[in-house]
C-alpha cells in the first residue's frame, strides 16, 4: 500500500544508493540522479536530489514542494541513477484531504435520499432558506409546514374567495399567527374560526432543515445505501449467516433504518 500524505504539505523522499555488484552491497555516491514525479493528471515534474552526509555515503533526498502536490489522488515517482550506482527505483504515494471523507459521508446517495423523502414527507438533508410553500386552508386552527425543523417564518398571507390577499402578523402574543419548530402554524386571528377553507390559499415563507445532516440520519442513509449497492437482504460471513431485519416499509427499509427515519417523519393526516 502506498503512503498517504495530507494535502498542502511538502513531502520528503530519501534515497540510498549502493553498488550491488559487490556482496554485501556497498554505499556509493551516484553519478547523476534524476527524480521524475507524475501527478494524478499525468503531468510530469523533474527534480535533482540533494546529497546528504559525507562523501561516499550514497545518501540523497528530494523535497517535493506543496505547490507541486496541488491535486488530490495518486502520485508516482521514478529515480534514475546513471554512472556510479546506476539503476532505477520506483515509488508511489497518495495526497489526500483529511476532511474529504467527512464531506463525502455527509453527501447522501440519491437513491437512499429519495427513499427517505418518500417515507418522511420532506428532506431533512437540504436546508430551506426563505422557501415559499402553498398550503390548503382546512378550517382548523393548525396547518403543517413540510418540515420538522423550522427555524423561521417570515411571512404568511391568506387569499380569500374574492382574490383579496391578507398579510398576517407573526409572533407570540396578540398576533394573527404563531409557529413552532415542528412545523405547526397556529391561526390566532379569530378564536372561533380557523384557516379559511380553500386550496392553496395560504402562502408561507419559511426557513428550516439542518445546517449539517444529523449523525443518526447520516448513519441510516449510509446503511441503506450500502444495502442497496450490495443488492442483498442477507449475507454470509464465514460459517455465519447475517440476515437483515424484515422489510417494514414500501421503500424496502429495515427496522433500524425505519426507527431513525420515524424521528424525522411528518405525521400523516387521515
Amino acid at each position: 500500500m502506498s503512503k498517504r500524505y495530507e494535502f498542502g504539505q511538502p513531502i520528503y523522499l530519501p534515497f540510498a544508493i549502493a553498488d550491488n555488484t559487490v556482496n554485501p552491497p556497498a554505499p556509493v555516491d551516484g553519478g547523476t540522479l534524476t527524480v521524475t514525479l507524475v501527478k494524478p493528471d499525468l503531468t510530469p515534474v523533474t527534480y535533482t536530489p540533494s546529497h546528504d552526509g559525507v562523501a561516499g555515503s550514497g545518501l540523497y533526498h528530494q523535497i517535493i514542494p506543496a505547490t507541486d502536490l496541488n491535486i488530490l489522488g495518486p502520485y508516482k515517482w521514478k529515480l534514475v541513477v546513471t554512472g556510479a550506482g546506476a539503476g532505477v527505483d520506483y515509488g508511489a504515494f497518495e495526497v489526500f484531504d483529511p476532511f474529504q471523507s467527512v464531506l463525502a459521508a455527509s453527501t447522501p446517495d440519491p437513491f437512499a435520499q429519495a427513499v427517505m423523502v418518500a417515507y418522511c414527507g420532506w428532506d431533512p438533508t437540504v436546508p430551506v432558506v426563505d422557501g415559499t410553500v402553498l398550503l390548503d386552508g382546512n378550517g382548523s386552527r393548525l396547518l403543517t409546514l413540510p418540515s420538522l425543523h423550522v427555524t423561521d417564518v417570515s411571512a404568511v398571507t391568506v387569499t380569500d374567495q374574492w382574490g383579496t390577499v391578507q398579510t398576517l402578523t407573526i409572533g407570540p402574543g396578540f398576533t394573527d399567527v404563531s409557529w413552532s419548530e415542528n412545523g405547526c402554524i397556529l391561526y390566532k386571528g379569530n378564536q372561533y374560526q380557523g384557516w379559511p377553507e380553500d386550496q392553496q390559499n395560504v402562502a408561507v415563507i419559511y426557513s428550516g432543515g439542518y445546517a449539517s445532516i444529523p449523525a443518526d440520519l447520516d448513519a441510516a442513509l449510509a446503511h441503506l445505501s450500502g444495502r442497496k449497492l450490495n443488492g442483498a437482504s442477507s449475507k454470509r460471513l464465514g460459517t455465519a449467516a447475517i440476515t437483515y431485519a424484515g422489510q417494514v416499509a414500501a421503500g424496502g427499509l429495515v427496522l433500524v433504518e425505519q426507527m431513525v427515519f420515524d424521528r424525522y417523519r411528518i405525521p400523516r393526516v387521515a
